[in-house]
């Protein structure tokens, strides 16, 4: 078969079976079974050969059966890294895709029984169920810890964060209990609009307005479920 080490020239790469994102090491010099080298740097491989690029920025293609047994055994390595590389991108996107679309189920679930008792219609059942129906888990053995901890000073609340209240007290005369729970379905840097049930009396899902500004006595604490 013909080879750059015999003419000097390689074979214009072609389509390949595995397509793979080259590695940003430095040009690799191939050894052919003759003693013969090349310096090139791998941009994808196949199953019998590999894709390169020249110093001239030709792309070829090399028959791994040609090459040194050192060689193809850096051929193997190179294939596994980058496989192991595009497991670890698959699975970051999978995380994010995850992260965007998590607000939005919780917001959603609770926009979608507005005027309906959720659970037993207590105000921590509302977030509960809406993790439920999300398949999330708990971060931890605490029925109230939701997630992390936001710090309301540099972030904003966005659709699907869960708000913890310990006796907190407001300027515009709103007071809750030792404890309760609302879910944010509409986010902003300092004002929210929240989904709660259990309060003043009713337990059924309702909207109302939240102002973290407005807090003065008591705690509040705001999680983001991941």
């Amino acid at each position: 078969m013909r080879s750059y080490f015999d003419h000097c020239i390689l074979t214009v790469a072609i389509a390949l079976v595995l397509p793979l994102v080259a590695a940003s090491a430095p040009m690799h010099s191939f050894t052919d079974i003759n003693g013969r080298r090349v310096s090139a740097d791998i941009t994808s491989a196949a199953v019998a050969s590999i894709q390169v690029k020249l110093k001239s920025g030709t792309p070829a293609t090399i028959e791994i059966s040609q090459l040194s047994p050192a060689d193809q055994a850096y051929v193997k390595e190179w294939r596994a890294q980058q496989l192991l590389a595009a497991k670890d991108k698959a699975a970051i996107a999978a995380t994010q895709q995850r992260a965007a679309e998590i607000p939005a189920k919780i917001a959603g679930f609770c926009t979608r029984n507005l005027g309906q008792q959720v659970g037993d219609g207590e105000c921590w059942a509302l977030a509960n169920e809406a993790f439920k129906a999300c398949g999330l888990e708990r971060p931890g053995a605490d029925m109230r810890v939701w997630g992390r901890l936001l710090d309301l000073k540099k972030e904003k609340m966005q659709a699907g964060d869960i708000i913890e209240y310990r006796s907190a007290k407001f300027s515009n005369g709103m007071t809750t209990g030792p404890e309760h729970t609302s879910v944010v379905v509409k986010g902003g840097k300092r004002k929210a609009t929240i989904a709660e049930q259990n309060w003043s009396g009713h337990k059924t899902v309702h909207e109302s307005e939240f102002d973290s500004g407005a807090l003065i006595a008591g705690e509040v604490m705001v999680y983001r479920p991941e």
